[in-house]
């Protein structure tokens, strides 16, 4: 039996975007380490604070947007779009 070509792109650009993912964790683990270090426990906790709180806001503003993308983009007249 003969594999199909897309269906290796489609394998190809999965395993990337898993690979790339697997990089900006181990980026940004290391990262809080290094930030640790140098900004000390004071100014590293409010940078926490003030990330957590930004993530928190951007989640509650962008609660739905994604099912709501996939349905409209099922639902288009113009299919180019």
């Amino acid at each position: 039996m003969r594999s199909n070509p897309a269906s290796k792109k489609k394998r190809g650009v999965s395993l990337l975007s898993y690979l790339l993912s697997i990089i900006a964790t181990i980026i940004g683990f290391l990262l809080n380490f290094i930030l640790a270090r140098v900004l000390r426990a004071d100014n590293y906790g409010k940078l926490q604070l003030i990330v957590s709180l930004f993530s928190t806001i951007s989640s509650i503003l962008i609660f739905g947007i994604s099912s709501f993308v996939v349905r409209e983009a099922g639902t288009s007249d113009n299919k180019k779009q």
